[in-house]
């Protein structure tokens, strides 16, 4: 800070700055800044030429923390400003690091990507995508429509529930779809009984999407049978307590015996597949045995006793207790493959079953 002597009129910010860096006007700062006297009577044309009163100017704005010009009543204030600056800052020359900066900005020159007017879904998604459009005006003449009840029918034909944060070309199609031909789709609502089922709505919108290993997507599909079986149990409860209450015979014993047949959950199982469904599938019949007999097989002193089935409810929850309870006793690859078979066909019964169930 510059001293006065007693009885001289303060100077102004402006005027110490321009007296402490007149030097400048001299100095080679760097090869592509000058800075231009007002003598020169030279306009700045060039990336790095400044006036130096402008450069004093913007100093003195910053150093004060106001755009403003200053008038006298605020000179002192002005100077107090400055000193406390200079005690925090005594080791650096703030003025040669504001030309710096300055260099910096009016040089910066980005490359703008020229904006496209038109623009392809494969920009966005991957290459085979097909995406699901719906038109209001014919949605609304359907009663209480609900794109929700629709996911799990869309699901068996390759579509996928997806957010606009997702990374559409990470997601692969699970199994192959069911409308091979392009043909017009036809697609089912969700039993009515399981439309509030909040966790059918996780599973495909979310859940199974991108889980990749086998084992925890049997898991999965899995507790839609859980699920199922708790409501099979209710209505067959509620059925024989109904034929016992209109009957002429009332055998209590008879009634305990058929209570305790439905707590059974492999009996359940049963019945939802093989009769309230009525689903044949081969395949996953054929999957379901041999994973039962590797299980057999192992070099374990414990065997299963279970033995060839035909009853694929009852076989479907012999691979779910063996994978529960004995996972340990197979290798983890051996176990792998067998799952993939098992979870190609289980996954198109869970869906079966969830549209068809009545």
């Amino acid at each position: 800070m510059l001293t006065l002597n007693t009885g001289q009129s303060p100077m102004s910010v402006r005027h110490q700055i321009e007296i402490l860096y007149s030097n400048y006007l001299d100095k080679n700062i760097s090869s592509e800044i000058r800075l231009l006297k007002e003598v020169e009577e030279t306009t700045p044309h060039r990336i790095g030429e400044y006036r130096f009163n402008d450069v004093i100017d913007g100093f003195t704005s910053y150093i004060l923390r106001d755009e403003s010009s200053l008038d006298r009543r605020d000179l002192l204030e002005s100077i107090k400003s400055l000193e406390k600056l200079a005690l925090e800052n005594q080791d650096k020359d703030l003025f040669q690091k504001l030309l710096k900066n300055k260099e910096k900005y009016t040089t910066f020159n980005p490359q703008l990507t020229t904006i496209r007017n038109n623009y392809e879904l494969t920009d966005f998604y991957g290459e085979d995508i097909i995406i699901l459009v719906l038109c209001n005006s014919s949605l609304q003449k359907i009663d209480n429509f609900q794109i929700d009840n629709y996911i799990t029918s869309l699901y068996s034909y390759g579509y996928y529930f997806c957010e606009p944060t997702e990374n559409l070309k990470e997601i692969d199609t699970i199994s192959d779809s069911e409308n091979p031909s392009g043909k017009k789709l036809i697609i089912q609502k969700n039993s009515p009984c399981l439309q509030k089922e909040d966790y059918l709505y996780r599973l495909f919108k979310d859940l199974l999407k991108n889980e990749e290993h086998h084992l925890v997507r049997f898991y999965l599909l899995y507790q839609v049978i859980e699920l199922m079986i708790q409501i099979v149990f209710e209505r067959r409860i509620v059925e024989e307590i109904s034929k016992f209450n209109i009957s002429e015979d009332k055998d209590v014993r008879k009634l305990k015996n058929k209570i305790e047949d439905i707590s059974k959950e492999d009996r359940r199982v049963s019945i939802l597949i093989n009769n309230d469904v009525k689903i044949n599938n081969p395949n996953l019949l054929i999957s379901c045995n041999e994973l039962i007999k590797l299980f057999n097989d192992d070099d374990s002193n414990e065997k299963d006793d279970i033995s060839k089935k035909q009853d694929l409810g009852g076989v479907l929850y012999d691979v779910r207790c063996l994978i529960v309870h004995q996972f340990r006793k197979l290798p983890e690859k051996t176990l792998e493959e067998k799952l993939r078979e098992i979870n190609k066909e289980f996954e198109n019964i869970v869906i079966k079953i969830i549209l068809d169930y009545k």
